[in-house]
């Protein structure tokens, strides 16, 4: 898929026209999200790159499924693809696809994380933040991988009506998608990365008991904060993948299902169920982006006020721990 940009110098007008028209969507949710935004526009930037460079990862990846192994000059390697793999563990002609677009929808959200944290892990100071920077990067993973798909339709059929049509298509529901699976794992994302305040601040106001922490505290001696963190990470992989990879699988493979006398395809039920259900849910994590900003505070305050290290231990009931950029983590 990634050499589909190396033909660009054939029709280098059509591919532009193809990147203006990837890029429109993207501006209007880039402008959405950004209006109230805080952040340094270098890290926006930056996020955004890395996004774009996750989504080609994965370009490049799909490009050598099945062909011969790339050679060095001392080594080869070969991009395996796994649907093979998967089909000699399971059978099926819906279940090989399904296990398939959910392990696409496992990389390519995993992938776009990744480049949140390599872009941004040390300088997120709320969870609203780490929704806010996951939504860039998955921005920058649509604009990319939308461009792909565009210029490669037109390559197979010029401006036709399926050009167009694909180009809808994955300018307003794929785009969303990103969105929505990154925006998920975005808070619980950022929910990990502030597991200690959250935990107090939930307790304190509310006598929340983390009961499954609780057990593996007792049973391992692990820290309760921990154990959150690593559940709100696997919550988030989890339901971020699930999502992506049923959409795939609706679109791609758009099995039909008999309701009484009526035949229905998946997508037909699938697609507005995930567009209402998918803004309500953004809508939440917007607000709730706006009730957790005072873990991101309480983290950040510290580093500009002159206490002394035992004041910080009783804060936290921790040793404190300083970060490269100086902000006191709760560990």
């Amino acid at each position: 898929m990634i050499d589909i940009f190396l033909q660009a110098s054939n029709y280098p007008t059509q591919f532009f026209l193809c990147i203006a028209i990837a890029l429109f969507p993207i501006g209007i949710w880039m402008a959405i999200f950004l209006n109230k935004s805080e952040k340094n526009p270098w890290y926006i930037v930056l996020t955004f790159i890395f996004g774009m460079m996750s989504a080609g990862a994965i370009l490049l990846y799909q490009s050598f499924w099945g062909d011969q192994p790339l050679n060095f000059i001392f080594f080869g390697v070969e991009a395996y693809n796994f649907k093979a793999n998967i089909a000699e563990l399971v059978t099926g002609v819906i279940l090989i696809p399904f296990l398939t677009y959910m392990g696409v929808g496992f990389l390519e959200e995993i992938l776009k994380h990744y480049a949140v944290v390599k872009a941004d892990k040390n300088i997120i100071s709320s969870v609203g933040e780490a929704i806010e920077l996951s939504i860039i990067a998955a921005l920058g993973f649509a604009f990319l991988e939308n461009i792909a798909y565009f210029y490669r339709e037109f390559l197979t059929g010029g401006m036709s009506p399926n050009f167009w049509t694909l180009a809808i298509q994955r300018s307003i529901f794929v785009v969303f998608v990103h969105i929505i699976c990154s925006a998920i794992y975005g808070y619980y994302y950022g929910l990990g990365i502030f597991a200690k305040p959250y935990m107090q601040y939930e307790y304190s106001q509310y006598q929340k008991r983390f009961w499954f922490a609780e057990l593996l505290h007792k049973i391992f001696n692990v820290k309760r904060a921990y154990v959150f963190r690593e559940r709100m990470m696997l919550t988030g992989i989890i339901v971020a993948t699930v999502l992506h990879g049923l959409y795939d699988f609706a679109m791609h493979m758009n099995p039909t299902f008999m309701i009484g006398n009526s035949a229905v395809q998946l997508h037909v039920m699938l697609l507005p169920v995930m567009l209402v259900g998918g803004i309500l849910f953004l809508t939440y994590l917007l607000r709730q982006k706006e009730n957790l900003e005072e873990f991101g505070t309480l983290e950040v305050e510290y580093v500009y006020k002159k206490i002394d290290a035992q004041e910080i231990r009783d804060m936290y009931n921790v040793q404190p721990r300083l970060s490269r950029f100086h902000r006191v983590e709760a560990v």
